[in-house]
């Protein structure tokens, strides 16, 4: 095998084991069995490997002695700090964003929130179909931001998030609710080209997230 084909296996490996951390596949404290991933994915056990490696440096999962590759869990202040740094990424794009946005952008970002409207009364149903709209709507502003960079830190952060699984950032039905009047906020202020009040929608949506990520959190140590 030459370098580029394991290099695609190791890559294979990593994607598969991040997006099954990220829906819950494997919950935090869960110890990930190399033999068995192998087995699954039909794959030696090297690639598997150098996938824990490459998750341990993302800091997803934590070698424990005697025990094996264990999935991390998120304590309050990591929560605290994720969010921290993710209302400042998500405030930076408006402002670099707002003096692109044209009316193509704002169509997109409108059919965006229209989809997610079309699915709240079965959201909890169709939930991995609302939070991909989520993704769409934020990725929209990302990508008019003109900053791939920026882009890749908040999708980094947003992965640090969905470790905790979608109950922690959709609770309940009154969140579904809450996402989408957050969301036209935001493009009812851009569309006005208010940057000030573009600016606060966006830190009210992210501050709101975080307060009920947090409040599952609470839930789970008492």
């Amino acid at each position: 095998m030459n370098i580029e084909e394991r290099q695609s296996l190791q890559q294979k490996v990593y994607i598969h084991l991040k997006e099954a951390i990220n829906e819950q596949i494997y919950k935090p404290g869960d110890i990930l069995n190399e033999r068995k991933i192998s087995a699954e994915l039909e794959v030696s056990r090297t690639p598997v490997r150098e996938a824990f490696k490459a998750l341990e440096a993302e800091d997803v999962v934590e070698y424990i002695p005697y025990r094996g590759v264990m999935v991390k869990s998120l304590s309050v202040d990591d929560l605290k700090h994720i969010f921290q740094i993710r209302e400042a990424l998500e405030i930076l794009v408006i402002k670099l964003a707002i003096d692109k946005i044209n009316n193509e952008t704002i169509r997109r970002l409108q059919q965006c929130v229209q989809s997610q409207e079309d699915l709240k009364d079965n959201a909890g149903n169709r939930i991995q179909e609302f939070i991909k709209l989520d993704m769409e709507f934020h990725n929209i502003l990302a990508d008019t931001s003109d900053n791939p960079f920026l882009k890749q830190l908040i999708l980094d952060m947003r992965d640090k998030v969905a470790r905790l699984g979608i109950t922690a950032l959709y609770s309940g039905p009154q969140r579904f609710y809450e996402t989408i009047d957050e969301h036209r906020a935001i493009v009812s202020a851009l569309k006005a080209d208010d940057s000030k009040l573009s600016l606060q929608a966006m830190e009210q949506h992210i501050r709101n997230t975080y307060d009920n990520a947090m409040r599952y959190i609470e839930t789970l140590s008492k």
